[in-house]
């Protein structure tokens, strides 16, 4: 009974490995790529994307794809640019930019049902401000970067979640009624 339990327990070691070691593979050629490709100021941006791709694998955004990309791409724009805002300006002008960007973040991304999914978008708004702060020169290149970042997994999710405010789109909450 003992050696079938820790049979049991190594297939699922093993093919949990696989998976775990092909995705971490997977990051960090993405981040690396990135980097080369866009600049090392703007490696932090492939770290981002790559946060809010496996996050937004929980979100279902099959059911209005337009929408949901310009929805997520005005949230990244508005993200960089508050960024840019809180390094740029004097400490006392940059405060209400800062606080309205997390209010706005925490107001969006917590759902009644998913309470957690605002974590990673407050990470990326911390490592813009943080970890990448940029200048003027380089804010037109990062804003393009973050309009860019919804065409590289766009639509690959199909699990519920529900709007903002408890409200489902639609079908989702039929599939799991019950």
């Amino acid at each position: 009974m003992l050696q079938n339990r820790f049979h049991k327990i190594s297939v699922i070691v093993r093919s949990k490995f696989k998976t775990v070691t092909r995705d971490f593979l997977f990051i960090f050629l993405f981040i690396t790529l990135f980097g080369m490709l866009f600049g090392p100021e703007n490696s932090i941006v492939g770290v981002i994307l790559t946060i809010l791709m496996m996050s937004s694998l929980a979100q279902d955004l099959t059911a209005t794809p337009v929408k949901n990309l310009i929805y997520a791409a005005c949230i990244l724009e508005a993200m960089t640019l508050a960024a840019f805002l809180t390094t740029a300006l004097p400490p006392l002008w940059a405060v209400p930019f800062n606080f309205l960007m997390v209010f706005f973040l925490l107001y969006t991304y917590t759902f009644e049902y998913a309470s957690h999914l605002y974590m990673p978008y407050i990470l990326s708004y911390l490592f813009l401000i943080f970890l990448a702060p940029i200048g003027a020169a380089q804010l037109p290149r990062r804003l393009f970067l973050h309009a860019g970042r919804r065409r590289l997994h766009y639509g690959v999710s199909t699990d519920p979640v529900p709007y903002p405010r408890g409200r489902y789109r639609a079908g989702s909450a039929q599939r799991h009624a019950g």
